[in-house]
């Protein structure tokens, strides 16, 4: 019999407003790892612009003016100006381009050429989840209100029904779409995401010794209050009566938060760059010198630094929501607690720095999690494996 021809790979069309081949911004770099994962499984991947620049942008930051700024944001990043002018900048991206399949990240706008060309979205959040917030009580996250939620996420749902396969950053993710907006289980998919720089500078980061200190916590966020930032302070004014030498290095704003300014033993990295070597190195030094990584969220979807931790063999304390759990096996690779909660923070960020052989434990199986589950291959391959099959039911 005569040998059975080569599979050919898909040629994949990776929207994204940014360059996905390059930029280090792009989805916050994620949108580059996922280029880089795509194109190690054999895939060529064409990189569509949908960003709105110039004129354009005027026009939609003119039409989404309010003089509350989170709803300003919120309007000009998903309302319904900002998307026709997306589409429109993906069109052009892909001109007369051929592809087999787009992959575009996010829904805040039409994929190019989505009648004739299959698709999937990649997602770390959809607008249901704000409009049950909001019908919940909790307060809505986009700063608008129920109604306008609610006209938005009609066009998002549109593009999930007729996209051939939805990838999420999380299983909790991933079943919202099956029980908000009815979507079969079988087109949605668990991706996860893997960390924002090469695991090679991880590991050469490791490679170099440890510096010898105090005992050392790690903090990282530019949402200082969203992040817990006044759980960090209650928490390690607690440490510092009952371990006085601990250490806290806090990177994510360019000003120290005044919380913070009166603790003691804290040591502020201000707002770190990937894409400068010198910042880059320095965020890599402080994951490499810590001892626990700590992330008190008070909402956070699938949080990069904790998977950024993990590959530096951190045992991380968290808060028990959102996807949280799936990152951090409690008991086992970290904790998990309560949201808004210093004394439980407290208690199991001691209890890691009072024994090191219980850190070491945590550090390497949250390694081996991370390995399994957060590396770009392991994304790379479950892109890989929905695109082909989006593309044969085409």
């Amino acid at each position: 019999m005569p040998a059975s021809e080569p599979k050919q790979l898909a040629r994949v069309g990776l929207v994204c407003e940014g360059d996905a081949s390059r930029s280090e911004t792009a989805f916050s770099g994620t949108a580059k790892r996922m280029f880089e994962a795509l194109v190690k499984k054999g895939h060529e991947v064409i990189p569509l612009n949908a960003s709105v620049t110039g004129l354009r942008r005027a026009v939609v930051a003119a039409s989404s003016y309010s003089k509350d700024k989170q709803k300003w944001r919120s309007k000009f990043r998903f309302g319904n100006e900002g998307a026709r002018y997306r589409t429109a900048a993906a069109e052009e991206s892909l001109g007369n381009q051929k592809v087999d399949v787009i992959l575009q990240v996010g829904a805040t706008y039409d994929p190019p050429s989505a009648a004739s060309i299959p698709y999937a979205i990649y997602c770390d959040w959809n607008m249901a989840l704000d409009a049950a917030e909001a019908k919940a009580g909790k307060g809505k996250s986009t700063g608008l209100s129920l109604a306008e939620i609610e006209a938005i996420d009609k066009d998002h749902a549109r593009r999930y029904r007729e996209a051939g396969a939805i990838f999420t950053i999380s299983e909790r993710l991933r079943k919202s779409f099956i029980e908000l907006y009815g979507i079969e289980p079988e087109r949605v998919h668990t991706a996860y995401a893997g960390p924002n720089f090469d695991v090679g500078l991880i590991d050469a980061a490791l490679r170099q010794p440890k510096r010898p200190g105090p005992p050392t916590v790690l903090f990282i966020a530019k949402e200082f209050q969203r992040k817990g930032g006044a759980t960090v302070a209650a928490a390690f004014q607690r440490l510092r009566a009952t371990l006085p030498e601990t250490r806290l290095v806090f990177a994510g704003s360019e000003n120290l938060p005044v919380e913070f300014q009166s603790l003691g033993n804290v040591e502020h990295l201000g707002l770190l760059d990937k894409t400068d070597p010198m910042q880059l190195e320095r965020l890599l030094t402080a994951y490499r010198d810590a001892d626990v990584f700590i992330l008190p969220s008070r909402r956070d979807p699938f949080p990069t630094v904790i998977r950024e931790a993990m590959f530096f063999g951190l045992p991380c304390v968290a808060s028990n929501i959102w996807a949280m759990p799936e990152m951090i096996e409690d008991g086992t690779t970290g904790f998990l607690v309560p949201v808004d909660n210093p004394d439980a923070l407290f208690t199991k960020t001691a209890s890691l720095l009072k024994d090191e052989a219980l850190r070491n434990k945590m550090g390497r199986a949250a390694r081996v999690r991370a390995e399994a589950l957060f590396s770009w291959e392991s994304v790379g391959k479950v892109l890989s494996d929905g695109l082909e099959r989006c593309r044969s039911i085409s």
